[in-house]
């Protein structure tokens, strides 16, 4: 397992703080922060930095590359497609790897909005919230504060992100794939199961999502989990294909009797229904 040291974490702010030096100060950003590993204090020594400029307008092309010039890096990467109002570019300097993020404020408003009122939230867009959340500030900003003052995690968002992640995996035919030897198959199904449950862990713990890497760290800072929730998935991986079954198993019905005790949410049906997905004989 990779070691996390705060050697690296610091080293990386350094660089960010040059970086941000080097910027132009007519530059019309709204805010400048860092994100990723380093803002969780998680990076190693193989971490990139992630750097996020939130813009009143998107930059072109030329003015994203002569950031890139001013920092005189090396095997600049613009994005192919800036449709989205949140892109990355990407470039080394002095051989780390930079990920520059680009957003709109417009676009920040509307993600806040989607999660505060509609509740609809891809993990993607979850990771931004939390950013912004643990963002290590750059450039101070009054929009900023006024954004983290926003982020609420609401008990519909909670409930919605907990019924869709144990509805999107009841009827993966696990056994299926145990009995023909798919195990290729069978151990995708088995990852993807364990990324759903860690889904709902954090939106049991009304946090919003950090993330599959460095799923261990992310699993000690949840205080409502099964005991030894890590090493239970990590035994999947370690056992025979109808063991590493029957573990999975064991973890789903926990995890469906912590969140039934932890909230007044029926999930009943969904349990029913992931206990009779199998594929019958004919």
């Amino acid at each position: 397992m990779l070691e996390h040291n705060h050697l690296a974490v610091e080293l990386r702010i350094s660089v960010a703080k040059k970086l941000c030096s080097l910027l132009p100060k007519s530059l019309p950003v709204t805010a400048m922060f860092i994100g990723g590993s380093v803002a969780k204090g998680w990076a190693d020594d193989y971490s990139d930095l992630e750097l996020c400029l939130v813009w009143q307008q998107l930059p072109n092309a030329s003015l994203r590359a002569s950031i890139l010039d001013a920092w005189q890096a090396k095997k600049q990467r613009l994005a192919s497609s800036t449709e989205s109002e949140i892109f990355e570019d990407g470039c080394f300097v002095d051989g780390l790897q930079v990920d520059l993020w680009h957003c709109s404020y417009q676009s920040i408003d509307s993600l806040i909005d989607s999660a505060m009122l509609d509740c609809k939230l891809t993990i993607s867009q979850q990771q931004t919230l939390a950013t912004l959340e643990h963002a290590i500030v750059l450039k101070p900003s009054a929009k900023l504060e006024q954004w983290q003052s926003r982020l609420r995690f609401t008990e519909q968002l909670q409930h919605k992100l907990i019924t869709d992640n144990f509805s999107a995996f009841v009827y993966a035919n696990l056994d299926l794939s145990v009995n023909r030897g798919d195990l290729v198959i069978l151990y995708n199904l088995i990852s993807g199961i364990h990324k759903r449950l860690i889904n709902v862990l954090f939106a049991l713990n009304k946090r919003f999502h950090l993330g599959h890497k460095n799923a261990e760290q992310v699993l000690n800072i949840l205080p409502f989990k099964p005991n030894n929730c890590w090493q239970k998935i990590q035994c999947s991986y370690q056992l025979p294909p109808d063991k590493a079954l029957q573990a999975l198993k064991d973890l789903v019905e926990e995890m469906f009797d912590l969140v039934e005790y932890q909230l007044d949410l029926d999930l009943g049906q969904l349990r029913q229904a992931w206990r009779e997905s199998k594929r019958k004989k004919f």
